[in-house]
């Protein structure tokens, strides 16, 4: 199952989060790795580091500082003033095994259900990527232009909130993506 949160802000979810074994278990840590083409194009590959993930979030080049968006905020604000909408930050893809797959490969030990998982995921995520876009709003434009390219953070993780063993893997996406037909 493939469940997706928009998020606004997301400060510190890597670390509060996604780097949690069990999500309750103090000092066990979940080493994410970084995926897909925007990630390389920024240089980033192997084991996910918190300033990194907490760089992309804020729509920062972790390598440079440059910022890489088109705007500073992509908050909506009406006339009066009140934030009509918040700009997304990040997008959680959470995909998730069925409970008996989740419950024969950890209680029953069956490892490779846990590799068909995770290849399942990757097959996923490389869709995923070769469906990313961008938009399309100048000149009175109102399209989409596919970008094939996303920075990716994924963490696989074996249990529930509630310790129940549910395999899944939280995939989370910068709202970023190069587009190299504008350059930007």
């Amino acid at each position: 199952m493939l469940t997706i949160r928009a998020m606004a802000d997301g400060k510190g979810y890597s670390a509060r989060h996604l780097e949690h074994s069990d999500y309750y278990a103090e000092g066990e840590r979940v080493r994410g790795h970084w995926c897909g083409r925007g990630a390389e194009m920024l240089g980033l590959k192997g084991d996910v580091r918190q300033e990194d993930f907490e760089a992309l979030r804020e729509g920062l080049d972790p390598r440079t500082g440059v910022f890489l968006r088109q705007r500073q905020s992509s908050d909506r604000t009406g006339a009066d003033g009140e934030v009509q909408s918040r700009g997304r930050h990040l997008y959680d893809f959470t995909i998730s095994a069925p409970k008996s797959i989740s419950i024969m490969a950890i209680v029953g030990g069956d490892k490779r259900l846990i590799e068909a998982h995770e290849r399942a995921v990757a097959e996923t995520l490389h869709e995923l990527e070769n469906h990313s876009a961008t938009r399309i709003r100048k000149d009175g434009a109102n399209a989409d232009r596919t970008t094939g390219n996303l920075a990716i953070a994924v963490y696989h993780h074996d249990t529930s909130r509630e310790l129940d063993p549910q395999l899944h893997a939280h995939a989370v996406a910068a709202n970023l993506t190069y587009d190299g037909v504008e350059g930007r």
